[in-house]
């Protein structure tokens, strides 16, 4: 019985924490203002939906004119080319929330971002596959030199020496692909790094 009760408590505490507006948001509301913060963030017109919701539980409901007001005047801070190339720089998804005007010069920034953004990631993704070619390549070095010490062992039977050579040569081999594939890295990252540079200098007015 108490076990329930608390675990209704705890769920009714993680919905209220999920709501949009709290009950003293909610009862002091300052609709234009709650409009242009979400406007100002990009939010979807949809917002307010939740808003209503949130707040529905205090019987305050949304002052329709005023939030549009507000929500119309953040869109205009946020539809801009700048906010449009730092918000993609930051790996935003765009969801149309501009219109007009305002999504043109939204979208010039936020397509030269955008490509930014992906170019960073391109170059941190080979940056990893580096790492782990490093990694596995000092892990079978580490292996070879155990094998090797193995193989010069005095009291190896002949039979354990033919083992041994072959594993040897299993490694040598791996650690061979593995050098060959770093090389393609390296050129792959000098080629991602340089694009990258050139669209950060293209996009150096934003």
């Amino acid at each position: 019985m108490h076990l329930t009760k608390g675990l209704v408590l705890l769920l009714s505490a993680a919905l209220a924490g999920c709501a949009s507006l709290s009950k003293e948001e909610c009862l002091t509301a300052d609709w234009h203002a709650i409009g242009y913060e979400d406007g100002v963030r990009g939010e979807q017109r949809s917002q307010v939906a939740a808003h209503r919701k949130a707040c529905a539980e205090y019987r305050v409901r949304p002052d329709m004119r005023e939030y549009r007001e507000g929500y119309a005047e953040g869109l205009e801070s946020f539809c801009t080319a700048s906010t449009g190339y730092s918000r993609a720089l930051d790996g935003y998804e765009y969801t149309g929330v501009c219109h007009g005007l305002l999504e043109a010069d939204f979208l010039e920034g936020y397509t030269s971002g955008r490509e930014i953004y992906q170019a960073s990631s391109h170059v941190e993704a080979l940056e990893s596959q580096q790492q782990q070619n490093r990694s596995q390549s000092e892990h079978l070095k580490e292996t070879l030199r155990e094998k090797e010490s193995l193989l010069f062992a005095a009291d190896q039977s002949e039979q354990v020496r033919r083992k041994v050579y072959r594993e040897i040569a299993q490694l040598n081999e791996r650690l061979g692909r593995l050098a060959r594939e770093q090389e393609i890295l390296i050129r792959r990252l000098h080629d991602a790094e340089s694009r990258l540079q050139e669209l950060r200098s293209q996009a150096a007015f934003y």
